[in-house]
């Protein structure tokens, strides 16, 4: 078992966590050692009783001005080269530190870095989401299991949404002279980090394994800032820097409508794109393969996918049942004919206007005809449902 003696993991610890004594166990059972301080701006028994326990320092932050300087406070109470802000209701497996340490000894140009995670229950157990599973598939499409990510697969991969776990990732500190998070931001401080470092073109290094298990429930802050309304505003922001307003509203409405009491139907309505574009696949590859022309097989594909559309999200995207009603359908099929349009003169502006090319033009045109699907789907297709 080695040493990692210029490392420091800190816990952000904040009112009293039942998850804060197992993310210390965790951190303890390290193959890997290194410092382990908890940090905190709402100093209680609690806390006090938890660190003294696993034999860690507590450092108390005389001020309380929110969350961007309880991270500010944690990383220079550290004291160390890296460090790793910890988030209490978090548990890291025992490989974690040992993988971050090679990216580093590997890469040492290396400004942060970061690792996959998987979603567990408060009991600690493997859990399934929609919203981990998108964050999978978009760390799967743009990094690709590189250990450097750099340039436009960066880019794209910070532009739809923070994917970026935060209590994943390590800092080095020597290679990030003077940096901190904004003070006045509550729930995308993280996210405003990594597109500015991005700008900045430092190096973000990534180690594919879930070496995380993140906890998201009623509890979390995130819950709290979605419930408040601070995450939409901040989303909002983040999308106006990283997009043309037109585009950064439409990525924003979806995002938006996701947290709000529809929001599962957001979710489930993604779900079944994707499972519509699978089975379209399916259908013109089949057909393919026992001898049908393309232009048939392709024909087929897009009926079959249309009428797996009208069942699929009105039965499970807006829980309408499965009775097949003329009206419905005529819509549905008007809407994708819209669709057609809308995206044709997406390609027309992103590619003959702004001179993009054609990767970014599909993702950007996919996000629009995405929102625009959806909320014709519920104020028009299935109006009953809204």
């Amino acid at each position: 078992m080695s040493d990692w003696s210029d490392h420091t993991f800190t816990v952000l610890a904040y009112g009293d966590s039942p998850f804060l004594e197992g993310c210390l166990r965790s951190l303890a059972a390290q193959s890997v050692k290194s410092r382990i301080i908890v940090a905190t701006s709402t100093p209680s028994d609690f806390i006090a009783t938890a660190a003294k326990a696993a034999g860690v320092e507590l450092l108390v932050n005389p001020k309380r001005e929110g969350i961007g300087a309880d991270w500010n406070f944690g990383l220079k109470a550290a004291g160390t080269r890296y460090v790793t802000l910890a988030h209490q209701d978090d548990m890291y497996f025992p490989d974690f530190l040992e993988k971050t340490k090679a990216l580093f000894d590997a890469h040492p140009d290396g400004a942060i870095a970061f690792t996959g995670f998987r979603e567990i229950s408060d009991r600690g157990e493997p859990k399934r989401s929609l919203l981990s599973a998108v964050k999978h598939v978009l760390s799967a499409v743009f990094l690709r299991g590189a250990e450097r990510v750099e340039g436009v697969s960066r880019r794209l991969f910070l532009s739809f949404g923070n994917p970026l776990t935060c209590s994943a990732v390590t800092y080095d500190l020597k290679s990030l002279p003077g940096f901190s998070f904004r003070t006045d931001l509550a729930s995308n401080l993280d996210w405003e980090a990594w597109w500015r470092l991005d700008r900045e073109n430092r190096t973000f290094l990534h180690a594919s394994e879930a070496l995380l298990g993140r906890r998201h429930n009623e509890l979390t802050e995130t819950s709290r800032l979605i419930v408040s309304g601070r995450r939409q505003a901040e989303d909002k922001m983040m999308f106006e820097q990283i997009w043309p307003k037109p585009i950064a509203q439409a990525i924003g409405v979806l995002y938006a409508a996701s947290y709000g009491p529809g929001g599962g139907r957001v979710l489930r309505f993604l779900l079944v794109g994707f499972v519509l574009t699978l089975l379209s696949y399916l259908i013109f590859v089949g057909l393919l393969g026992v001898g049908a022309h393309y232009l048939v097989a392709s024909t087929a594909s897009w009926a079959g996918g249309i009428l797996a559309s009208y069942f699929l999200n009105k039965g499970f995207t807006f829980a309408l049942g499965t009775d097949f009603v003329w009206r419905e359908f005529g819509a549905l099929v008007t809407g994708y004919v819209l669709q057609l349009v809308l995206a044709s003169l997406g390609y027309l502006v992103l590619i003959g206007g702004l001179g993009l090319s054609a990767t970014p033009a599909f993702l950007i045109n996919l996000v629009m005809v995405a929102a625009f699907s959806f909320f014709f789907m519920q104020l028009v297709v299935f109006r009953k449902a809204g």
